[in-house]
């Protein structure tokens, strides 16, 4: 992968850090939501019990394979970017200057790993 890319992928999953914390200030998640629903619809059609269980393991595991991914690009510094783009979305509405300022300093970090 060039470096261009590299760099597009990365900042890219710092802005979703970003994204998610802003859902979470603002008090919805909409993976939730999603997998809310699809289980609804799911269970309408089957309802066996069995099938709640993996509505709760898939997000779970998807958060862990996140992380996993992150630290397998970057080490911690890529956990470190998507950290602080996650915290900048969490204060964008209690000060959006710091929180922009946490955006950066994600994007600056996830920089830092592909130039590294």
């Amino acid at each position: 992968m060039s470096k261009v890319a590299e760099r597009f992928v990365k900042e890219f999953v710092v802005l979703f850090g970003f994204l998610n914390g802003i859902w979470i200030a603002i008090g919805v998640n909409p993976e939730a939501e999603v997998f809310k629903a699809f289980r609804l619809a799911v269970e309408a059609l089957n309802p066996t019990p069995g099938l709640s269980i993996l509505f709760t393991l898939v997000p779970v595991l998807i958060t862990i394979a996140t992380l996993f991914g992150a630290y397998s690009l970057g080490k911690w510094i890529s956990i470190g970017a998507v950290l602080c783009g996650f915290i900048g979305g969490l204060l964008i509405l209690i000060n959006p200057i710091i929180a922009i300022l946490f955006l950066f300093a994600g994007f600056g970090l996830g920089t830092l790993v592909v130039d590294g």
